[in-house]
């Protein structure tokens, strides 16, 4: 059971990168294995489907902030520089520093 919205959202993105699953089965899926509260359960379905709806804006972001593309970047540090940009692309309401803060975090979990 994982009570991180964020790392929920990064595996349910690399379920749906790795194995071609659709958003909405990947997202089901796993909500009905984590009990999560409203706010949190709110939270990954935004960043499962806006990181999902908005891959191709996030991978200009990528392309044009970072040294490699964002095909040459590794497919699980591309998930999580997707769930960072599109929080602080998207999500007003998260504080840019919480965004980064976060992201950070997710990244160091993940051994990056």
């Amino acid at each position: 059971m994982n009570n991180n919205p964020r790392q929920l959202a990064f595996i349910i993105l690399q379920e749906i990168h790795r194995k071609q699953a659709f958003a909405d089965f990947a997202l089901d899926k796993y909500l009905r294995k984590n009990d999560l509260i409203d706010a949190n359960r709110r939270l990954v379905t935004e960043l499962v489907y806006g990181c999902v709806r908005r891959e191709r804006s996030l991978d200009a972001i990528i392309d044009e902030l970072a040294k490699k593309k964002s095909h040459q970047q590794n497919p699980d540090l591309r998930i999580i520089l997707h769930i960072g940009l599109y929080q602080l692309s998207y999500l007003e309401q998260i504080p840019e520093s919480a965004a980064v803060d976060t992201t950070v975090e997710l990244a160091k979990q993940n051994k990056f």
